[in-house]
């Protein structure tokens, strides 16, 4: 937390005169303090500087009377002021520099709202508030999927479509799990700058890192053989 800066803006301290009238008091001795009433006196507070400090916590006013400023202690946004040796009474006074807090705060609001994923949410982080958080719950590291049939993220193969695709993966320890990619030659990697940028590549990559076995624990692919596109034939001609 940071110390706010009080005082010297209107801050002045007043007796009752002849008449009662008001009459402003030079060199008053001024106590900050937490309440109203009663409470605790604030002594750490310092120069303007933010590092002097200002001996006993004790303010004294300037010869019109005006509160001179100062730095209260750290995270304190509001201050009672006593110039009757604690006695009271007291007046509340704010930090001047509150409204810097607020432009800061409301740009960091922006800022944040305007991020597209500014807690770095991945999907494994989610879960579904609408079930059992025992089941559905995939903070553990589980795998979680959609199931189109009830529009819900399920994980662990939840999903009947997938279960074949999981539990392949979960008996990659093993047996080696088979992954066909249908496509175009875009699929098979035309245009890539190298074979290990065609998506089914990038598929091994990714999924190897997320799964990795004991004889690749780190997901790379210096432990296995590339894959390979698998071409359909075309029919000979009719006998």
């Amino acid at each position: 937390m940071a110390r706010h800066r009080f005082g010297g803006v209107a801050d002045y301290i007043i007796t009752v005169g002849t008449d009662d009238a008001a009459t402003l008091e030079p060199n008053a001795q001024v106590t900050c303090w937490n309440a109203a009433t009663s409470g605790t006196q604030y002594t750490d507070l310092t120069e303007t500087d933010g590092v002097t400090p200002i001996s006993g916590g004790v303010l004294t006013a300037d010869a019109t009377g005006s509160v001179p400023e100062f730095m209260g202690p750290d995270g304190v946004r509001s201050i009672y002021l006593d110039a009757n040796g604690g006695a009271g009474p007291r007046r509340r006074t704010v930090a001047t520099d509150v409204g810097d807090d607020l432009t800061t705060a409301e740009s960091d609001i922006t800022s944040h709202t305007g991020a597209a994923n500014p807690h770095a949410t991945e999907v494994a982080d989610l879960t579904d508030a609408r079930a059992d958080p025992a089941v559905d719950d995939v903070k553990g590291g589980g795998v979680l999927t959609y199931d189109a049939l009830t529009s819900r993220w399920r994980p662990d193969g939840s999903s009947k479509a997938l279960q074949g695709f999981h539990a392949g993966l979960a008996n990659r320890h093993f047996q080696r799990c088979n992954i066909v990619c249908i496509g175009d030659s875009i699929t098979e990697g035309q245009g890539a700058t190298a074979f290990a940028n065609s998506w089914p590549s990038r598929l091994r990559q990714l999924l190897r890192a997320r799964f990795p076995t004991d004889g690749n624990p780190r997901g790379d692919a210096a432990t296995s053989a590339p894959c390979r596109p698998a071409r359909r034939r075309s029919p000979g001609p009719p006998p």
